[in-house]
């Protein structure tokens, strides 16, 4: 009998103590539109192409979408890859692709296969363009993304959370 009663009071302990200490904080999740700050490290072809921080809104990070997508629902600290097949990241845009003429390049400019210019678009947008072809009045350049049309893998972390 005063086993039983031993035990008894060591549960009653117990069941004190535990009701004395505080929960643990929910976690807080990234929700749609919310304010999330994460780290991605990008590879493309099996190359690492960029490493960047960002500070943003959910849905308007300016990432591809299956990225900003996989960020609902995660919590600070939380470390996961995102992966977007070559047909679902960055579109490579045929209007992008230009002929244009030698006279909008800069006096004595004579670009080569290969080198990178920079274009300005009607509505003041500056846009990295790489020379395609060349010929005696025109030259062909490509303002697409250097990752358009392949596959990107994102190994990613979230370092904070703001809500909405």
């Amino acid at each position: 009998m005063q086993n039983k009663a031993t035990v008894l009071t060591i549960l009653a302990f117990a069941v004190s103590l535990a009701a004395c200490q505080k929960p643990a904080p929910a976690k807080v999740a990234v929700q749609k539109g919310g304010k999330v700050s994460f780290s991605y490290v990008l590879t493309v072809e099996g190359k690492q192409a960029e490493s960047r921080t960002l500070s943003c809104a959910q849905g308007s990070c300016g990432t591809v979408p299956a990225l900003e997508e996989a960020l609902v629902g995660k919590s600070e600290g939380d470390k996961f890859k995102v992966s977007v097949p070559a047909g679902k990241g960055i579109a490579h845009m045929k209007e992008y692709v230009r002929e244009v003429s030698r006279t909008l390049l800069p006096s004595g400019k004579r670009p080569l296969i290969g080198s990178r210019l920079e274009a300005t678009t009607t509505d003041g947008k500056k846009l990295a363009c790489v020379v395609k072809d060349t010929s005696r009045k025109t030259i062909i350049i490509d303002c697409n993304s250097p990752y358009a049309g392949k596959a990107l893998d994102f190994e990613v972390e979230i370092t904070g959370i703001n809500g909405k």
